[in-house]
């Protein structure tokens, strides 16, 4: 049995006013760290155009990942984000690699 790779990406965030800071963490399979934070973006920008456009912010589905939580009055600081796979029979338990998105990464 294939156990896929689960792998959560944790973006900083900040209120468009300045008010409030958080995370939003993404949580989904992916082959590692880097490949986390490419679909964790992609995902974001996502719904942020379903969110423009007025529709609901599709939900994942199999392997897929998605951002049902956005906050579109947040801005997520993608130059800041990092990733880390977890281990699937001990989830709250990170693995010891990590990565940090490059500063191209950083959209806004």
């Amino acid at each position: 049995m294939d156990v896929p790779t689960l792998c959560t990406v944790e973006v900083p965030m900040t209120s468009r006013d300045r008010s409030a800071r958080g995370f939003h963490v993404f949580t989904g399979p992916a082959a590692g760290p880097r490949q986390a934070l490419a679909a964790a973006h992609a995902a974001w920008r996502s719904a942020r155009e379903h969110l423009a456009a007025g529709r609901e912010v599709p939900r994942a589905g199999g392997r897929e990942w998605c951002a049902r939580a956005v906050r579109p009055d947040w801005c997520l600081e993608w130059d800041r984000a990092g990733a880390r796979i977890r281990d699937p029979f001990f989830p709250l338990r990170p693995d010891s690699v990590a990565v940090s998105a490059p500063a191209s990464a950083a959209s806004r």
